[in-house]
């Protein structure tokens, strides 16, 4: 475990290596398109079931550092860990008292992903998720299928979700979980209705309502404990982590997820809650616009622009409506005008944040000045 250990740092180390590329060439190369890969796919297939001691954590968060720096670097060329990624089946390992026994064969990203149960060290959690995360966006392939049964994927989901809704659980982590919901919401759709859980009442009474099927939060939906995070009462909420909620709430707005949008729209404070970033300005009049308020902000516009422009004419939310009222009549039109100033951005936001920013804030007043759309109604 030692000598494996070392031999991660030494490979992490030479693939940050900016100076040589050289080096950082061949150690990629070497592990993505070569049988050298296949030893760091062996680790990562140990199995939360028998990671015992520190030294084997230390083993398997070197090889989810390695791997997820490899799959950065990819180019064209489907590499042979990512072909294995995609379609290796690797033995089940279930301990039976001090033994180690083979129980059946399981898709690889099932092993990865079951190490959300290991509550030791948060970033062994961290690091898989963000793996999990990564093949969302490079593999064409459904993770939902690779979890099992549906049991054994439902298993995985209500870990997933416990550990987000915990008050004491890691904000790295909750963060991390929240980002590769986002994802999957634009490309996993298998995955994205088993962690949205949103379950159908009796149908002969949702008739009587309506004739459109409403839909309820499940026992197990990611869906209520971002609610929570984003919850204007709630106190102490770090602005990384209140940015990563509202960012998957607005891909849910721009992939058109109507029956999840349903649901949303039914909680009472929610329009307050997402409201709330932009109707209190900057921090205080003084300070200059941090990154995280940033991101706050811009998902906060974009999920609100999004909401006027596809609800049609009239059947906007009252609270909504009233919310929009009070933004433009306390002057935060101008005020945030003022603030998206270059000048009034701090020196640590990254031109990517600045960019989503200016993007989102471009939105919000395309949609308040359309005549057509009319839901705003400061220009109605």
């Amino acid at each position: 475990e030692q000598i494996g250990s070392r031999a991660l740092k030494i490979f992490e180390n030479s693939l940050r290596i900016n100076d040589d590329a050289s080096l950082r060439g061949l150690v990629t190369r070497a592990l993505l398109y070569s049988e050298a890969g296949q030893a760091l796919l062996m680790m990562l297939s140990i199995g939360v079931d028998a990671v015992h001691g520190l030294a084997m954590v230390g083993v398997l968060k070197g090889a989810l550092r390695v791997v997820i720096q490899l799959l950065n670097s990819t180019g064209e060329d489907l590499s042979v860990i990512e072909d294995a990624l995609g379609s290796q089946m690797v033995d089940r390992p279930v301990s039976a008292g001090t033994l180690q026994v083979i129980a059946d064969k399981v898709h690889i990203v099932s092993i990865i992903s079951s190490y959300i149960h290991y509550r030791h060290d948060p970033e062994l959690s961290v690091l898989s998720t963000r793996l999990l995360r990564r093949l969302c966006k490079a593999s064409p392939m459904s993770l939902y299928g690779c979890l099992g049964p549906n049991k054994a994927a439902g298993s995985i989901r209500d870990a997933y979700v416990s550990r987000l809704a915990a008050r004491t659980e890691d904000v790295d982590l909750k963060v991390e979980i929240l980002e590769l919901l986002t994802v999957a919401v634009e490309t996993q759709p298998g995955l994205t209705e088993l962690f949205l859980d949103l379950v159908s009442p009796d149908k002969a009474k949702s008739r009587e309502k309506s004739s459109a099927l409403h839909f309820e939060l499940g026992r197990n939906s990611c869906l209520a404990p971002t609610l929570g995070i984003v919850n204007s009462q709630s106190k102490f909420v770090p602005h990384e982590l209140l940015s990563a909620a509202l960012k998957f709430l607005a891909s849910l707005w721009t992939n058109r997820k109507d029956a999840a949008l349903s649901t949303i729209r039914k909680r009472e404070s929610i329009w307050t809650d997402i409201m709330g970033p932009l109707l209190a300005g900057l921090p205080d009049e003084t300070s200059e616009i941090t990154g995280n308020h940033c991101s706050v902000a811009a998902n906060a516009m974009q999920i609100i622009a999004m909401e006027c422009f596809y609800v049609a004419r009239g059947e906007m939310d009252g609270a909504l409506k009233k919310l929009l009222k009070e933004f433009e009549t306390k002057g935060n039109f101008e005020t945030w005008t003022e603030a998206l100033k270059v000048e009034s951005v701090g020196d640590d936001v990254s031109d990517q944040v600045r960019l989503k920013l200016l993007k989102s804030w471009r939105t919000f007043l395309l949609v308040a000045s359309d005549n057509d759309v009319g839901n705003f109604v400061v220009f109605a």
